[in-house]
């Protein structure tokens, strides 16, 4: 199973679609902060399932700020992180995770993608789909019960690392 996981998009629809199509992925999760960026990939992938937490600048939003659910064997936490006050520190959010013990957390807000494992739990940050001249997002694939996740970069020339 590949999960395209975004976050920030800030109306960069155009990236959006770039990372959908060369992933071709079986989810994608976008973590908020312009969720009717969303829409585009509803219309244009509508076989993918799609799921979207509500970021600080989706104030009219109805999702929820913070989602727990499964995929695969593999159970996730995410959320956009600004309520965790991300920008400063993991702690508050490590803390919630530990009451909720998902195997995969994901956030966004800081726009500067993160990994790295805690307690046994993949924590994962994206980056910003939609913010600096270069883009970022994760892909994350589960297999056999084993999750990796892979950082990516979309270069300004329009290549993808």
């Amino acid at each position: 199973m590949k999960v395209l996981v975004l976050s920030d998009s800030h109306g960069a629809t155009k990236t959006i679609i770039k990372a959908v199509e060369k992933e071709l992925p079986d989810y994608i999760l976008h973590l908020g902060d312009n969720e009717r960026d969303c829409k585009i990939i509803s219309e244009l992938h509508p076989d993918i399932p799609l799921r979207v937490v509500r970021g600080n600048c989706d104030g009219l939003s109805k999702s929820s700020a913070t989602e727990g659910f499964t995929l695969g064997d593999k159970q996730f936490l995410m959320t956009h992180g600004h309520n965790f006050y991300v920008k400063s520190s993991l702690i508050r959010l490590k803390k919630y995770a530990d009451e909720q013990k998902p195997d995969i957390v994901l956030f966004g807000h800081t726009h500067i993608q993160h990994k790295e494992v805690w307690e046994d739990m993949l924590f994962v940050n994206p980056g910003s789909v939609g913010v600096g001249s270069i883009k970022e997002y994760a892909v994350i694939t589960i297999n056999d019960g084993e999750a990796q996740c892979q950082l990516k970069k979309i270069l300004s020339n329009g290549s993808i690392t």
